[in-house]
């Protein structure tokens, strides 16, 4: 709750570009690309134990800080994978695969997987929000998708946890599945080889030397009349 108000309050700021921040929280930040992760991490914290909630909440709140405060180096590590500028640095895929990893498992290895994920989901969010951000240099893009994030998730492992029923475990492995197989897919679909160019054919080579003699259309016509042979008549005094 305080963190939807703090995202309207934030909203509601005079001189902070309304516009803008309409506009990027429409089409940039509540996109299926930037909602999956979270909703995959938001349902592996309504299956952790309290403790585990916690913590989870508050390394994933670690994970948007330093995602800010590192985006350059991450950045370059993720501009190794071929075309990553192209495709926003594969933000998405690499979210959704983390919430998926932590989910599939199990509760024997969710304590372990839980933490790191919410340390890659953060961290990714982060990355999205500064790539997406229209204003570049506004902060209330930065709080504002920072604590839209901490909401969803936070409300959705709330939710979980209140209405827990022994069929959600298995619900939360299969949605588990399902992230990592549309990371797997977009991922893969963006680094699918594309065919190379054909080469264009070769121009004919310019000749350098000087031009070859022109020959006449009609050489019978063109040509002046030849010599008459012995005993003929000659032409040219013709009437």
């Amino acid at each position: 709750m305080l963190a939807a108000a703090a995202v309207a309050v934030l909203t509601a700021v005079p001189g902070a570009g309304q516009g803008k921040l309409e506009w990027w929280l429409l089409s940039r930040a509540l996109t299926p690309e930037r909602l999956l992760p979270l909703v995959g991490l938001g349902v592996g914290l309504a299956l952790a134990g309290p403790r585990l909630w916690i913590a989870g909440l508050a390394v994933f709140a670690a994970g948007i800080a330093a995602g800010f405060a590192a985006k350059d180096q991450l950045l370059s590590l993720l501009a190794m994978i071929p075309d990553a500028p192209i495709h926003s640095y594969r933000i998405g895929p690499i979210g959704s695969i983390a919430a998926g990893l932590a989910l599939v498992p199990g509760a024997k290895l969710r304590p372990w997987l839980l933490p790191v994920a919410a340390l890659v989901v953060g961290a990714a969010l982060a990355l999205a929000i500064d790539r997406t951000d229209p204003t570049v240099h506004d902060p209330t893009i930065r709080w504002t998708g920072a604590l839209l994030g901490l909401w969803v998730t936070a409300g959705i492992g709330l939710t979980g946890r209140a209405f827990r029923r022994p069929w959600v475990t298995v619900a939360g492995r299969i949605l588990g599945s399902w992230l990592i197989a549309i990371g797997a897919l977009y991922g893969g679909a963006s680094l699918a080889q594309r065919p190379e160019p054909q080469p264009e054919p070769a121009e004919a080579p310019q000749r350098t030397g000087p031009a070859p003699p022109s020959v006449p259309a009609f050489p019978d016509i063109d040509q002046p009349p030849a010599a008459p042979l012995p005993g003929m008549p000659d032409r040219r005094d013709m009437p």
